[in-house]
């Protein structure tokens, strides 16, 4: 929303009365409570503890979080925790929660801190935000409760690397092992199947397979090699699998063999930018950039991305129409 300021009180000490009374109407702690904490967010010098509000153009607030040290659990070990979120019910459903977590991972990120952890009686919610259920814990009050945590991922691009090519090799011969006979291809795609592009450390592999059904019910297996199994993960008709955490080394996109508009996507893209060296070297440009602007957001460095991309893909996908390019191994350099 174009209308709200995400406001961190570390950086406007003059929100902090007001903070602290809000958030004292929507939870059952002290408002005195919050105030210390949020006092000692803008004079200990340190990530934790943190204070968000979210203000509507009237300035008064609207939403708000915090990131404590521990959030009245016993798992003192998983920390610092993400609490006190709330968005009041008419500003909900427009997005201002997930702004305002991605805003807070972000300025977590960049504190030093990539993992942060929260407890709560949602099922669902936090998922769409890159949330994963870890475990349950035991509330001060001896109840169990669900907790989640966030890997914030760390956007680093490499030069070209041909070992990138060998590790593709060794992963598809393992994914497809046990796929089985469900799996009719194994490509390598993404900026690391470019030579002379430089990348994320990321092998994006995407199987072609007979059936989605199947892979559902590979699910364990492909966990077994160390895959978070993350389902269409936002697109219809994928399965979507990731390893590495916040350090993510592999991600993996499996489509039906029928789904020629994603598959055909994937592989014009690639190779286009194998073909095409002037496009090649743009693309190399803009992600070395973006990453040295972002190096812990990945939601901007992927916009920052997106109008080269659909741009590059429009090209490519006239160009493989036109000319009937395809092949599976990269351009020699």
């Amino acid at each position: 929303m174009d209308d709200i300021e995400i406001i961190r009180l570390s950086e406007k000490r003059e929100y902090i009365g007001a903070a602290a009374e809000w958030f004292a109407d929507k939870w059952s702690v002290p408002e005195e409570e919050y105030r210390k904490s949020m006092a000692a967010s803008t004079e200990l010098g340190k990530p934790v503890p943190s204070w968000y509000v979210v203000t509507c153009e009237d300035g008064n607030i609207i939403a708000g979080a915090g990131v404590i040290e521990n959030d009245f659990h016993d798992r003192k070990d998983l920390t610092p925790n993400l609490c006190a979120l709330f968005v009041e019910e008419e500003y909900r459903c427009r997005g201002i929660a997930g702004e305002l977590l991605d805003k807070i991972c972000v300025d977590m990120a960049n504190d030093g801190i990539t993992r942060l952890y929260l407890i709560t009686d949602h099922d669902g919610f936090y998922e769409r935000y890159g949330w994963y259920f870890l475990t349950m814990v035991r509330e001060d009050d001896g109840g169990l409760i669900r907790m989640y945590a966030h890997d914030q991922q760390h956007v680093v691009v490499k030069d070209y690397d041909p070992a990138w090519a060998d590790e593709f090799e060794r992963e598809a011969a393992l994914i497809k092992s046990t796929l089985g006979k469900n799996c009719a291809a194994v490509h390598h795609i993404g900026s690391t199947s470019v030579p002379g592009l430089a990348a994320k450390p990321v092998i994006d592999i995407m199987p072609v397979v007979k059936s989605l059904d199947e892979v559902d019910e590979a699910k364990e297996r492909l966990e077994e090699l160390g895959y978070e199994y993350l389902g269409e993960f936002g697109i219809a008709g994928r399965r979507y699998l990731r390893k590495g955490g916040s350090e993510r080394t592999h991600q993996v996109h499996i489509f039906a063999e029928g789904d020629s508009g994603n598959i055909e996507r994937h592989l014009a893209f690639r190779d286009y930018l194998r073909s095409h060296t002037d496009a090649r070297d743009e693309y190399d440009r803009l992600k070395k950039s973006l990453a040295e602007k972002y190096p812990y957001d990945i939601e901007n460095y992927c916009d920052g991305k997106d109008e080269f991309v659909k741009k590059a893909e429009g090209a490519a996908l006239e160009w493989k129409r036109r000319t009937g390019e395809t092949g599976e191994k990269p351009a020699k350099m």
